[in-house]
């Protein structure tokens, strides 16, 4: 993310549509609390109140970051407008996954035909969904949600997304399922570079925890 994504220019002006800010351990204890991240790098997006409106989980290709901060700030506008309560049920799933709020969510996804959805709307409602269980520690919903994501979509980003967070909630559960998913990622060029990078890195990372387990070198 360092090195990659936050010098790039897509980056940066995505940025601008928020008051970028990192949070530091030692300085902002109290937020970090409340928050309750489950892991680096994650993005939180958060109002003048400290009210999350969006979250993101990373590291991702500059392409998506600029799509996502999209997605989290027409999320806030409706939001902000007063347009939640007119607006359709697969917007809704995104806007009540972005406020942690599941009840909602999953009352709007029940409302929906996510095979006659709009393609792109419909994944984005599966992430935001996706993501939002898993602050929330319902893992299995949450891994119910990525599959449906992964066998629904075909956009490259979302798959290599939704496959590498699949994957990375298996590691220690099954971790050869995990491992395959890693590779399926990293192996396929149509993949954003990161994506395929991160999965090689988690990859070696599953290997050691193998080689320890069997007593390796």
């Amino acid at each position: 993310m360092e090195e990659d994504v936050f010098p790039d220019p897509l980056t940066i002006k995505a940025t601008e549509r928020f008051v970028p800010y990192r949070l530091d351990s030692t300085k902002d204890a109290a937020l970090i609390k409340k928050l309750h991240p489950i892991g680096t790098p994650i993005f939180y997006f958060i109002d003048a109140d400290e009210n999350v409106i969006g979250h993101m989980f990373g590291p991702i290709a500059p392409e998506f970051y600029d799509r996502w901060t999209r997605v989290v700030a027409e999320s806030a506008k409706r939001r902000s407008t007063g347009k939640v309560a007119t607006e359709k049920p697969i917007l809704k799933v995104i806007d009540a996954a972005f406020a942690l709020d599941l009840p909602t969510a999953m009352t709007a996804l029940s409302k929906c035909n996510l095979k006659e959805e709009d393609a792109s709307v419909r994944d984005e409602a599966l992430m935001a969904l996706a993501q939002a269980q898993l602050l929330n520690n319902q893992v299995d919903a949450s891994l119910k949600t990525w599959q449906a994501l992964i066998k629904l979509t075909k956009d490259a980003y979302m798959k290599s997304n939704a496959l590498s967070n699949h994957a990375s909630m298996q590691m220690m559960s099954n971790p050869e399922k995990s491992y395959s998913e890693f590779k399926s990622v990293s192996e396929n060029k149509s993949y954003p570079e990161i994506d395929r990078w991160c999965a090689a890195y988690q990859m070696k990372i599953l290997e050691g925890m193998k080689k320890r387990k069997g007593g390796g070198g």
